[in-house]
């Protein structure tokens, strides 16, 4: 069954699989934070500032994804089960030297960068985690390349399957040798750390990359070809890591809001935060599920055969938002006052746990109007409605539930903005599917 059929229950068990893949890393994360600091918390608090960059490489990651996907959609580059080898090449070569020269400048800037954050303290465990750590961005680049290309290829669990073994190995790996010698050499729990993350990098991207060739054909293009494929790579690219460095600036503004209200805010934000993470990778999941879909039925610019992809995926979001309602209602207090002793903490997890999960599905919504757009080549609106999402609606409602109380305020208000945002994203949708406007036209 191609991925233009997907049935409600096939959207729902594919992008359940494909959000494992993203919560077993994030959890592969924190074991090795676990691991680290029983050896060392110098070493452990090196981790906080090692996440931000990780973050940015991990948006540029994000934006070859979705770049990749629409420019071998668009130029016919994937096709009848296999990819244009000449074009894979070319590309995979680009971001593999991209990687190289982000992650040089990067490490060129981070002693700079450290002392800005204040971080000389430190400093020593950061340089030498990163300096490890770097060598994994230029495979990361191309690995995420190589899923786009193998979820457009409808190979979804093979995708997902990939990652989960590199997460599992590479969790074996930490577990085996942060504190402990490796061959009788004696590595600081840091170290391991970072070559355990090397590892799950270098057996994502060489399986991924495996596979992809093994599904590539001869190809040959022109040089004006190759000069349409890099500008529709670079308008959809581009928009995409702004649309990024935005929401990491979005988050950071919430957390110095919630810092406002006090300790227990801040407390608060980091108990659940995680748990956001979660049902937000459920949402991202769908909207990778179904994203070679759309691409499949824009290519045809037939409204008509747009609207039922979009509108599932819209449905499932908001059952998924409904079903992570009733189970934060009926069992969230149950855990928080089992798991978090103080009184007052427990109480506001509890309340943000239902804000989250009801507006959850809402933010999903928000997820597939930006890919849907930036497939459509309104790559400025995308950009434009993030700013809009965060900064004129979001954020001035945080502020507000701020003035009005304690943390529960602004989560309250936080959760209106994210339903107010997918209600007008529904809105959106349906004015994108009614387009007949080209894929990237």
């Amino acid at each position: 069954m191609s991925a233009d059929d997907y049935s409600h229950r096939e959207i729902w068990s594919l992008g359940l699989l494909t959000a494992s893949t993203g919560l077993a890393a994030h959890l592969k994360m924190a074991w090795d934070v676990v691991l680290v600091g029983r050896s060392s918390g110098g070493e452990m608090a090196a981790f906080a500032f090692a996440f931000p960059a990780m973050l940015i490489f991990t948006s540029l990651s994000q934006a070859f994804y979705i770049a990749t996907s629409a420019t071998f959609t668009r130029d016919n580059l994937v096709r009848n089960g296999c990819v244009d080898a000449t074009a894979m090449k070319r590309f995979m070569a680009m971001y593999f030297a991209v990687g190289i020269i982000a992650a040089g400048v990067f490490r060129l800037c981070l002693p700079m960068f450290l002392v800005l954050l204040g971080a000389d303290s430190i400093a020593p465990f950061v340089v030498e985690y990163c300096n490890i750590w770097l060598w994994s961005v230029p495979m990361l680049l191309v690995s995420s390349a190589s899923f786009s290309i193998l979820r457009t290829l409808g190979l979804i669990r093979t995708a997902s399957m990939i990652t989960l073994a590199s997460v599992a190995i590479s969790a074996s790996a930490s577990t085996m040798f942060i504190g402990q010698p490796v061959f009788g050499y004696p590595l600081r729990a840091i170290e391991a750390a970072a070559y355990s993350t090397v590892l799950f990098s270098f057996i994502s991207f060489g399986s991924a990359l495996f596979i992809v060739m093994r599904k590539a054909h001869k190809g040959v293009s022109s040089s004006e070809e190759v000069g349409r494929e890099l500008r529709v790579f670079a308008r959809v690219a581009i928009p995409v890591f702004a649309t990024n460095l935005i929401n990491i600036l979005y988050l950071s503004t919430i957390t110095r809001i919630f810092a406002q209200t006090g300790r227990d805010g801040l407390a608060v934000l980091g108990l659940v935060d995680r748990y956001e993470q979660l049902l937000l990778a459920l949402q991202m999941g769908f909207v990778a599920v179904t994203t070679p879909a759309l691409k499949s039925r824009y290519s045809t610019g037939s409204a008509s055969e747009i609207n039922p992809v979009s509108s599932r995926t819209v449905q499932v979001m908001l059952s998924s938002s409904l079903l992570a309602a009733v189970l934060a209602i009926s069992l969230g207090s149950f855990l928080a006052f089992r798991l978090i002793a103080p009184v007052t903490i427990a109480t506001s997890a509890t309340f943000a746990m239902i804000a989250i999960s009801i507006s959850c599905g809402f933010q999903g919504i928000f997820f597939l109007l930006s890919v849907m757009l930036n497939l459509r080549g309104y790559t400025g609106y995308a950009l434009l409605w993030s700013v809009v999402r965060a900064f004129g609606i979001v954020v001035p409602l945080a502020f507000v539930g701020r003035t009005l109380g304690g943390p529960n305020y602004v989560f309250a208000f936080i959760a209106f903005g994210h339903i107010a945002v997918g209600l007008l994203s529904v809105a959106f949708i349906k004015r994108v599917d009614a387009t007949k406007r080209a894929l990237l036209v």
